[in-house]
């Protein structure tokens, strides 16, 4: 398996079936038994569903600025 599909097969595991990390790692190990250690370190990126929840509250705050932001520059072009 390639990065990329690792990553994918891996995000799939962890969002849509709701596996911890060891059990995701477990099912892939299994199909993908070249490279542990890339299959390991490529799991451990994926942030865990819970994690993600507690910050998106911050991330879409940030979209919010970043609106504002964008619509101050806008007015500031039409008037000038």
């Amino acid at each position: 398996m390639t990065k990329k599909e690792i990553r994918k097969s891996a995000h799939q595991s962890i969002f849509k079936n709701g596996l911890s990390h060891q059990e995701c790692f477990d099912q892939l190990r299994d199909s993908n038994t070249s490279d542990l250690e890339l299959l390991a370190s490529e799991v451990s990126k994926i942030p865990s569903s819970g994690k993600t929840k507690r910050t998106a509250a911050l991330r879409y705050t940030f979209i919010g600025f970043l609106v504002i932001i964008m619509l101050l520059r806008i007015m500031g072009i039409v008037v000038i």
